[in-house]
């Protein structure tokens, strides 16, 4: 694995072309600087199901990972579901993971000194979630989350003397909820409804702050109907609440947005052979923005970045066998 920025080893020559000074025309990179990393895994899981409460699974898992680069990380998972009757489902998760650091992260770039002492970013995360189904045709769900992040790598740390350093210094929070509704009276008609509520924050070993780019709340609301065998018509409706952005930002925050897409398409048609389908998205061209960044000069500037306008595709198909 190639480590961070290959060197070069520049051409100073000047020479002259159509009366125009150029240099380093004959510049060569040096070297790969690379590192082999040796990776052993293991990973276990039961599951036990018993009649405790009707019905109840119990999971219980783990993985192991020993690199020879970032050293040994163990990840465990529990979970419990209970089924008490056919209208109820209650389940507990709990479950970590990681992220190795990157070749880029563990080497030196520029003043960046390298950490060849860096570890794993690492998650645990806890879920709490419960399902009703009290007709046939209707679901409704709810979702409790929490996400725990700790030894972040932190970019550029200053170690003083003009001199950085990546660090595990960093740490994050984020909970929330969810909540779904399926509604599916007939095959002719179904339709769903979700909308999910989370706060983020983070801390960078210097400064607390929310975690920029997600949105607090958000949520879809989608429609489908089907004709026959002839014509499916699909209509889903996004919105995205306010996000904030990096305190860098002058903006100070990337307002929410309400977009629709559009999807009708035909079962296949004569003897199976031709299809249709037509692809809206941005059905009301709406003008809104994501947050974004914008690098010319190997340095990074937080920015909007305008999301494209009504456009679709539309697309026939032909079996020719």
């Amino acid at each position: 694995m190639e480590r961070g920025f290959r060197g070069v080893n520049p051409d100073t020559r000047f020479d002259t072309i159509e009366n125009i000074p150029v240099t380093n025309i004959y510049a060569t990179f040096k070297p790969r600087e690379f590192t082999i990393q040796n990776n052993v895994g293991a990973y276990l899981q039961y599951v036990l199901s018993t009649t405790l409460l009707n019905k109840t699974n119990f999971t219980l898992g783990g993985r192991y990972d020993k690199n020879s680069v970032y050293g040994s990380t163990i990840n465990p998972r529990v979970g419990i579901i209970n089924q008490p009757n056919d209208k109820f489902s209650f389940k507990l998760l709990y479950g970590s993971a990681f992220r190795a650091p990157t070749n880029f992260e563990l080497s030196a770039v520029g003043t960046r000194i390298a950490n060849p002492d860096l570890k794993p970013e690492k998650i645990q995360t806890y879920e709490a979630n419960i399902i009703y189904t009290p007709l046939s045709f209707l679901l409704v769900q709810a979702n409790l989350f929490q996400n725990e992040l700790t030894d972040i790598i932190i970019q550029d740390v200053s170690v003083g003397g003009g001199k950085t350093q990546n660090q595990n210094v960093g740490t994050a929070s984020i909970k929330g909820l969810e909540a779904k509704l399926d509604i599916i009276p007939s095959k002719s008609f179904s339709a769903f409804l979700n909308f999910t509520y989370q706060e983020g924050k983070q801390n960078n070993g210097t400064i607390k702050s929310n975690i920029p780019n997600i949105a607090m709340v958000k949520g879809n609301i989608g429609f489908s109907f089907h004709f026959a065998q002839l014509l499916n018509i699909n209509l889903v409706v996004n919105w995205v609440g306010d996000r904030s952005v990096p305190p860098t930002n002058p903006l100070g925050k990337v307002n929410g947005y309400f977009i629709s897409n559009l999807v009708i398409s035909t079962n296949k048609l004569f003897n199976n052979r031709v299809s249709a389908s037509l692809n809206i998205r941005n059905l009301f061209n709406q003008t809104y923005y994501d947050p974004g960044i914008r690098t010319a000069d190997g340095n990074f500037y937080p920015t909007v970045v305008n999301q494209p306008g009504i456009n679709g595709l539309f697309k026939i198909s032909v079996s020719i066998f």
